[in-house]
């Protein structure tokens, strides 16, 4: 336990002077240099995974690695978004990234996903990035455990939505 907290220590995170100013639209917004992220382990990318999900580049890279190594990115990625899927699952950015993320899921990941989104379902399918990522996981809904399980989560939400 103590070289497992040891290693956490040792992990790079994302700090205040790693964010760079750039202008789109005639806004400033702060980014996260690419530099500080590019070449980093895996490790690092999972630590960060909220942070580099919020930006558009490092979404877009996150992206890019779980296409081209899925199997080490899944590894990481898939636990490290769990404690944030409420909140990245309505992000402009990160939206895109969960949606992909779904190829890669099993049966039980999928049942734990739905299960986890219950509380805020309504909310997230208020959301438009929210309903974009809810519409994604439909498609992989392939098992009757799994379709009864979303009816379940959604049928009070419609009964209260269209019973007013």
């Amino acid at each position: 336990n103590k070289s497992n907290e040891t290693e956490k220590k040792n992990i790079k995170t994302i700090k205040p002077e790693d964010l760079i100013p750039t202008s789109i639209n005639g806004r400033v917004i702060l980014r996260i240099n690419p530099l500080i992220y590019r070449n980093e382990s895996y490790e690092f990318l999972a630590n960060n995974i909220y942070l580099l999900l919020k930006d558009q580049l490092g979404c877009k890279y996150l992206q890019e690695k779980l296409e081209t190594d899925t199997l080490n990115a899944f590894q990481y990625f898939y636990p490290a978004i769990l404690p944030h899927l409420s909140i990245l699952i309505k992000d402009s950015f990160a939206n895109y990234f969960i949606q992909k993320l779904y190829c890669y899921l099993n049966e039980e990941q999928i049942e734990y996903i739905l299960n986890s989104l219950q509380p805020e379902f309504l909310d997230i399918c208020s959301d438009s990035h929210g309903t974009r990522a809810i519409q994604g996981i439909m498609n992989f809904l392939v098992t009757t455990k799994l379709r009864v399980l979303f009816f379940d989560i959604i049928k009070p939400i419609f009964i209260c939505v269209y019973s007013t």
